[in-house]
């Protein structure tokens, strides 16, 4: 198999110093940054208020957040970044379409008379 030369200075070296093989290995996704107001994240098109919602515990949520986030701030500080968890928000989608799907089926049963 050929190898790959994807670094532009042509050193066979990737970013920091790995190789080209190494800088194309896939690294899962742990978290994504809450977006910026009017904006929607890359990974599941939420909106910054669609996070909030869901990430916040709310009366919206019944006060029980659905997906998992972290704030990372400085010491003392009152503002910081807060980050949504990739597979708590993959979680989340899936149950919805389980729930989707599942009302669909129930609308498509027969009835029994």
């Amino acid at each position: 198999m050929a190898s790959m030369d994807i670094n532009p200075n042509k050193t066979g070296l990737g970013w920091k110093g790995q190789s080209a093989d190494h800088a194309l290995t896939a690294i899962p996704l742990y978290s994504f940054r809450l977006p910026r107001p009017g904006t929607v994240d890359p990974y599941f098109g939420g909106a910054r208020t669609f996070w909030n919602e869901n990430c916040l515990a709310c009366e919206a949520n019944g006060f029980k957040p659905p997906v998992k986030s972290i704030v990372v701030r400085k010491r003392g500080a009152t503002r910081g970044i807060r980050f949504i968890l990739f597979e708590s928000a993959k979680a989340y989608f899936d149950r919805l379409a389980e729930e989707q799907q599942a009302a669909v089926a129930e609308k498509e049963a027969p009835c029994e008379a």
